[in-house]
């Protein structure tokens, strides 16, 4: 018996299984704060728009324009901060850009990283990538 599947169907299925499996993760570590959690080809916090906690996020690209009061958990193909994470920010995806301000750590995975002239991380930054530019 063969299955075919649309070729993009496993791509759109792996974020919000890994959303899924943090969300679990989170549960069973009993973390007391609120967590909201998106998922969908575009996940943005538009600019204006802000998320009184920490935010988990799975889709094709996330964006971050307006603040994330809490941390903010991201698996996409591209995980774009220009606004602001007040807390940590943990992200993977194949290009991962920061031209905001992350308040606290930041830790980035993906193929592309990238901190423009105007990024701000307010504590460590832990990088694991093809490339890393920072400006």
């Amino acid at each position: 018996m063969t299955r075919s599947l649309d070729p993009g169907a496993r791509r759109r299925r792996l974020p919000l299984a890994v959303l899924a499996v943090l969300a679990v993760l989170a549960a069973a570590l009993g973390v007391a704060a609120e967590i909201e959690r998106r998922a969908g080809d575009d996940v943005v916090v538009a600019a204006g728009e802000t998320v009184p906690d920490d935010l988990y996020a799975a889709g094709e690209i996330v964006r971050v324009e307006g603040t994330v009061r809490g941390d903010l958990v991201a698996v996409a193909r591209e995980v774009i901060v220009v606004g602001t994470v007040e807390g940590d920010l943990i992200a993977a995806g194949e290009l991962v850009a920061i031209s905001g301000t992350v308040g606290d750590d930041a830790r980035i995975a993906g193929q592309v990283l990238h901190l423009g002239r105007a990024a701000r991380v307010g504590d460590d930054l832990v990088a694991a990538g093809f490339s890393l530019e920072a400006r």
